[in-house]
């Protein structure tokens, strides 16, 4: 019972020092999703970002399904919290840590979306990956 109890507490202290490290990449690892705004219909995203520092997106266009599509490659973050996504390839985009854990999407020039849907461009945390 004593080594049970010994091997419950390691697993919670390895999950806990997971979520509380110091990495440069904090809490960002996790599944985040979102339907942005489009002139015929909205683009669903389904985006991954691993402990490792690759990610998986996959793109839905709700108005041509034969358009969809499924990226990967390798993300990373700077200290003003802007996430660099690069394709496996010569693709590029660009995302912002909010405060309250979501990504906001920006334009290739690195700024906010402006005007009425502009508080549309959200990708929301759905999940934490630690592993």
């Amino acid at each position: 019972m004593q080594t049970i109890k010994k091997a419950f507490i390691s697993a919670i202290a390895v999950i806990l020092q997971a979520a509380l490290c110091g990495c440069s990449n904090g809490n960002l690892p996790g599944e985040y999703s979102g339907v942005l705004p489009m002139p015929a219909g909205g683009m669903e995203i389904e985006l991954t970002l691993s402990p490792d520092y690759t990610f998986q997106m996959q793109t839905i266009y709700q108005s041509d399904l034969a358009s969809s599509s499924k990226e990967d490659g390798s993300y990373r973050i700077s200290s003003d919290k802007i996430i660099t996504l690069k394709y496996y390839g010569d693709g590029i985009k660009y995302l912002k840590q909010q405060k309250d854990g979501s990504l906001k999407v920006l334009t290739l020039n690195r700024t906010e979306v402006k005007g009425p849907a502009k508080n549309k461009y959200i990708l929301t945390k759905k999940s934490n990956l630690y592993f």
